[in-house]
């Protein structure tokens, strides 16, 4: 039943934009969730097979014909307007951090802060051999821990979407993505790492590089 699917789409992600390709409404709140950084699903009704039988069973079930029709965490929003007026007020961003949307702002903003990030898992090996390479080298580095922090499955997810890696340890020194363990030790043993952590200012020189 179309009910049942639409009640499926909206379960199966943080924010569902329910939208018509030619509609001005649906662009706008489209528009401003990509500004805002927000990851979200869209469903283009005019687009999809079923997509009459979708708009009815969303009538049905919410009272709202018309597009966009916008859902965060599985709670109806409503049109257009509606999400406009709530990020008026200040309610979007926070709605949308709470529901994990924000997920990838938040992953980049981290990346941002530190001059070395590694993305890890306490229970993880190859996480625990590269935070080791990095102490045995002196440097100073950021530790996020995926297994412990609250958001830590919304943050890994989000890593998976912007780099294309979803394992652990996932790891940037100024800014940019190194990989995961091997490709740490394989930069370290080409005798590159040292060099990139200073130029960082994660090490104050690179007179010694230890071996593992």
């Amino acid at each position: 039943m179309a009910l049942d699917k639409a009640k499926e789409i909206v379960a199966s992600s943080h924010v569902v934009v329910f939208s018509k390709t030619h509609c001005p409404y649906s662009a706008r709140a489209k528009q401003l969730l990509t500004q805002l950084g927000a990851s979200y699903k869209v469903v283009e009704l005019d687009v999809e097979s079923d997509g009459p039988e979708l708009q009815a069973a969303l009538a049905e079930w919410t009272g709202q014909r018309t597009v966009p029709n916008v859902f965060i965490k599985g709670k109806r929003i409503g049109g257009c307007d509606a999400t406009m007026a709530m990020h008026d007020a200040g309610n979007l961003v926070p709605l949308l951090t709470e529901a994990g949307a924000m997920a990838l702002v938040k992953a980049k903003e981290i990346v941002a802060s530190s001059h070395v990030v590694v993305f890890s898992k306490t229970h993880c090996p190859y996480s625990a051999r590269a935070k080791q390479l990095l102490t045995q080298l002196g440097a100073s580095y950021k530790v996020v821990e995926l297994d412990v922090e609250s958001d830590g499955p919304e943050l890994q997810a989000a890593l998976a979407e912007w780099t294309g890696q979803r394992t652990v340890p996932n790891v940037f020194i100024k800014g940019k993505r190194i990989g995961g363990c091997d490709a740490t030790m394989a930069m370290h043993d080409a005798g590159n790492l040292v060099p990139l952590l200073t130029e960082a200012g994660a090490i104050a020189s690179a007179t010694s590089t230890p071996s593992l």
